[in-house]
């Protein structure tokens, strides 16, 4: 966490939720991989997911390899949210 992101958050007693170095975006993402692997009736071959932080679609993908799929990946970054 940056310098003054950690100096406002002790100002104002809050939580940071660092949604770009949180392990757990990730993590949390891992199920919805294995839910796509068990529901698609054969190879998934390619994985393509608007990105922000880019948790959703690795997290996905960590789920998908879980399962023995390893599919090509395609990250879409929305117009609207460059990082």
């Amino acid at each position: 966490m940056k310098t003054l992101t950690s100096q406002k958050v002790k100002q104002l007693n809050a939580f940071y939720a660092d949604q770009f170095g949180s392990k757990d975006v990730v993590l949390d993402y891992q199920p919805m991989g294995l839910e796509i692997a068990n529901q698609i009736l054969g190879e998934v071959t390619v994985l393509c997911a608007a990105v922000g932080t880019g948790g959703a679609l690795m997290g996905t993908l960590d789920g998908l390899n879980n399962a023995k799929e390893f599919p090509k990946v395609v990250a879409l970054e929305p117009t609207q949210s460059p990082y």
